[in-house]
């Protein structure tokens, strides 16, 4: 595997995220003694093995942020640029923001390795600053990217669902397509909210 991979600790991670098939290129008859009666019987101990060492636990990783505009385009140019920050997303780390409260969003991701985490969590925010302060907004880091534990995240998306608006329940309901991880209800409600104040100036 060494010479094949130059490698074989990396090998051996590609192999349990199913990359590659280690065993394609493995041979228990040679060199030495032909093993190939016990090959399976290997290969199934091997893989445990593997598995109970490489397999990583996925991590959960978030950031608050607080966004804003008084200008014209107001909650469209708060929307955009969440859109905007969700383009971060990659096939190994998806992006997702909920509204806690406005003007304050938490940025959510899932991953296997903190670095990839952090890096996509900081593009993203990089990427909301940058569209809403072109549009005469407001932008601001109010916690970077961190780690988070299972309970502590489920509770935390929960209070943002339900502090996006209280007239939506749960906050549970489904998602537009288009939208990908941004919390559609969360930014109609916050919509509404930002035109009944319109109403009472």
């Amino acid at each position: 595997l060494n010479r094949l991979y130059q490698d074989a600790h990396e090998a051996f991670k590609k192999h349990v995220n199913e990359e590659i098939n280690i065993w394609d290129q493995l041979d228990f008859s040679q060199p030495g003694k032909d093993l190939s009666d016990k090959a399976e019987q290997l290969k199934s101990d091997i893989e445990i093995s593997l598995r109970r060492r490489l397999i990583t636990h996925a991590l959960r990783m978030r950031a608050k942020v607080e966004v804003s505009c008084n200008e014209f385009e107001g909650i469209d140019a708060i929307k955009a640029a969440l859109l905007q920050g969700l383009e971060a997303s990659n096939t190994d780390c998806e992006v997702k923001i909920k509204l806690i409260s406005h003007p304050l969003f938490m940025l959510t991701c899932t991953c296997r390795e903190k670095a990839l985490g952090m890096s996509t969590l900081d593009e993203a925010m990089e990427k909301i600053k940058k569209s809403i302060e072109s549009a005469g907004g407001f932008f601001a880091v109010r916690s970077r990217p961190e780690l988070v534990g299972q309970d502590e995240a489920e509770g935390a998306e929960e209070s943002g669902s339900e502090s996006g608006s209280e007239d939506e329940g749960s906050g549970e309901s489904d998602q537009d397509e288009t939208m990908g991880g941004l919390d559609e209800e969360a930014m109609k409600a916050l919509a509404k909210k930002q035109l009944d104040e319109e109403d009472d100036d």
